[in-house]
């Protein structure tokens, strides 16, 4: 891949001549250019998961930085073809017919990356130090300077979780992965690690994921399984100026019981976001499970005289929101609508659509069993969880409050974000089962599948939606609940 042949504008950026050509291309050449650049891409050396590596070539010296070409990147291709590294070359290896040797470049040492930072390691014995810097290689490929960013260098949601789950087993110490995602560099990281609130947050249960800027807080609850990463993509697309606190489950290790009502839950969560923000207007927000915490939260805060900004869920479906007889009467009147084959096509696709859901979820059973009773020993022993087993110990806690919670109308807007891909659920029920439980609901289809939407493009879209919706909205917000 070869940048333009035209100098720079001036002594930092990309060439403005090379940007210029870019930023005129149809969307037809566009994604002929995008395709090129993929197939520049060859795998880099892992001893874990496979990663992308850019190898380039730099027509005149000075060009473009690495850091810029990689924004350059980051907003034209998937998240999926997103380089995890860069590394400079005079040339590009070649073979005997004079095609680029992708051999060659597999093999070439990715200490040569001109991306990666030439910090010096710290002058110091730390055992944990070194011991942070080996995990980072082993779950990378890759050996970090100490102030390497981990999803820089090729890190992802799945590998946090593996290096959480490897620091609290092999050093000893708590670690969420959401700081990780927090601390990203061993130098940082080291520096959290044992302190008492490494994430620097005045509750907890709080992640500071964005804490500065001028604007009101965006507050995002964690999904069923107590996570919080998916919201840090949204929080860089949302911009510097406004900040974005997580929500997670305060002892996810086993050590409490999780709240048996949803009420409870966000109750809790209430009490945590007064001590960032003391009165509102508020914004809340949840993804999948934590869109039904958001909405009890919006609830609680104007049960108590406050009002809402901003209520957010990003695919939340609201469980046993029809009654036996309702599904009857559904069935009974799409049926009489058709014609005899549409019947028996609506009966076929409801039937295989059953099958489908049951033979998921008993595909699920054997590891959820698998998981289930280690929880229980480690409980019985009064030991925390390790951090492999904390999603079955909180899931299982937050289905039951899910399933017993049932919602009552909330009298301001919705904005409930929706998957973009077609399925029973979305024709049948376009508002996902919240039809009638607020005043006003306002549907955005976001595109991918469920796990997708807060992943790139989903998350630009949704950042440029909340942005649309709280510029409409001006200073105004629902009306507060009764006075204190």
């Amino acid at each position: 891949m070869g940048a333009d042949d035209g100098g720079p504008e001036s002594g930092e950026g990309m060439s403005a001549t090379w940007r210029d050509r870019v930023e005129r291309l149809d969307p037809r050449a566009r994604a002929e250019l995008a395709a090129r650049l993929a197939a520049e891409l060859a795998p880099g050396e892992s001893l874990g998961d496979p990663q992308l590596v850019a190898h380039v070539v730099f027509r005149r010296e000075g060009n473009v930085a690495p850091q810029e070409l990689d924004a350059w990147i980051r907003e034209r291709l998937p998240a999926t073809f997103v380089p995890a590294r860069f590394v400079e070359h005079d040339a590009l290896p070649r073979t005997a017919h004079g095609k680029v040797d992708r051999v060659a470049l597999a093999r070439t040492p990715l200490g040569g990356d001109s991306s990666a930072a030439t910090t010096p390691a710290p002058a110091r014995s730390d055992a944990r130090f070194e011991k942070l810097t080996n995990l980072f290689e082993e779950i990378l490929g890759v050996r970090p300077g100490p102030d390497d960013d981990f999803f820089a260098l090729g890190g992802h949601s799945l590998a946090a979780l593996r290096l959480a789950s490897r620091i609290q087993r092999e050093l000893g110490v708590p670690l969420s992965v959401a700081t990780v995602f927090q601390r990203p560099t061993v130098r940082a990281m080291a520096d959290a690690l044992g302190q008492p609130d490494p994430v620097g947050s005045p509750d907890p249960t709080l992640v500071a994921i964005q804490p500065s800027g001028s604007q009101r807080p965006i507050f995002c609850a964690h999904c069923v399984k107590g996570r919080v990463h998916h919201y840090f993509e949204l929080a860089r697309k949302l911009g510097a100026d406004q900040p974005v606190w997580a929500l997670q489950p305060e002892f996810p290790d086993g050590r409490v019981p999780v709240a048996s009502t949803l009420e409870e839950i966000a109750a809790r969560y209430v009490r945590a976001i007064r001590s960032v923000q003391t009165q509102g207007p508020y914004r809340i927000a949840g993804y999948s499970f934590g869109g039904m915490v958001a909405f009890e939260m919006a609830h609680q805060l104007r049960r108590a005289g406050e009002s809402i900004e901003l209520l957010a869920m990003f695919d939340t479906v609201l469980p046993g929101h029809e009654t036996g007889a309702a599904r009857t009467a559904r069935h009974r009147d799409r049926l009489s609508s058709l014609s005899t084959g549409g019947q028996i096509a609506y009966v076929a696709r409801s039937a295989f659509g059953n099958v489908r859901t049951l033979a998921r979820r008993l595909g699920r059973l054997p590891a959820q069993w698998r998981r289930r009773w280690p929880v229980a020993w480690y409980r019985r022993l009064g030991a925390p969880l390790p951090i492999e087993l904390q999603d079955a110990f909180l899931e299982e806690g937050h289905n039951r409050a899910m399933y017993r919670y049932r919602a009552t109308r909330f009298p301001g807007r919705l904005v409930l974000f929706r998957q973009g891909e077609s399925d029973w659920l979305k024709s049948e029920f376009p508002e996902l089962g919240w039809r009638g439980f607020a005043a006003e609901i306002v549907v955005e289809d976001v595109a991918g599948r469920h796990g997708e939407i807060l992943a790139e493009p989903g998350a630009s879209f949704i950042a440029e939606r909340i942005r649309s919706h709280l510029a409409d909205r001006g200073d105004s917000a629902d009306g507060a609940g009764p006075a204190r």
